[in-house]
C-alpha cells in the first residue's frame, strides 16, 4: 500500500503537471496567433519556451499517471473488464493523441516559425493547438466520470 504522503504528492504532481501542460495551451495559442504583432523570431521563442515546460510537465504527468494506475486497479490486475479500467484506458489514448499534436507541433511546426514558411506553420500551429485544447478538455471530462466511480481495484477487492 502507498504511504500517506506518496498517495497525496503523486496526485498533486499529476494535477499539476496536467494543468500546467494543457492549462498552458490556451495562453500559448493567445500569443501566437499570426494576428499578434510579434516578429517570427519571438514568436519561435515563446513557443520554444513553452514546449520545453510542456516537455518536463509530459514527463511528470506519464510517470505520475503510472504510478496512480498502479494503485487505484490494484497493480493493474483489474484494468480491463470494468468500466473504470476503460475510461482510464480511454484517457491513456486521447493523451497519444494529443502527444501526437504535441510532437508534431514541437518537432515539425516550430522549427519553421523563423523560416519563410513562418505564417502557414503559425496557422497550423494554431490550428494544432485548438485540437490540442479540445482534447484536453476531453480528458478532462473522462477524469471527472472517473472520479465518480469505485476505482477498479476497490471493487474487486471488495468481493
Amino acid at each position: 500500500m502507498a504511504s500517506a504522503a506518496t498517495s497525496r504528492l503523486v496526485p498533486a504532481v499529476h494535477l499539476v503537471t496536467a494543468a500546467a501542460w494543457v492549462g498552458g495551451l490556451l495562453p500559448l495559442l493567445l500569443f501566437i496567433r499570426p494576428s499578434v504583432a510579434i516578429s517570427a523570431t519571438e514568436r519561435y521563442q515563446l513557443v520554444r519556451r513553452f514546449s520545453l515546460l510542456a516537455t518536463w510537465a509530459v514527463a511528470l504527468l506519464v510517470a505520475s499517471g503510472i504510478v496512480n494506475t498502479w494503485y487505484m486497479t490494484d497493480g493493474m490486475r483489474h484494468r480491463f473488464g470494468t468500466e473504470y479500467g476503460s475510461l482510464v484506458l480511454a484517457r491513456v489514448g486521447l493523451l497519444v493523441i494529443m502527444l501526437g499534436f504535441a510532437s508534431v507541433n514541437r518537432f515539425w511546426l516550430t522549427p519553421r516559425l523563423p523560416t519563410s514558411q513562418g505564417a502557414k506553420a503559425a496557422r497550423l500551429l494554431c490550428i494544432s493547438t485548438t485540437a490540442e485544447i479540445a482534447l484536453g478538455l476531453i480528458v478532462v471530462c473522462v477524469v471527472a466520470v472517473l472520479g465518480q466511480l469505485e476505482p477498479a481495484g476497490h471493487l474487486h477487492t471488495m468481493m
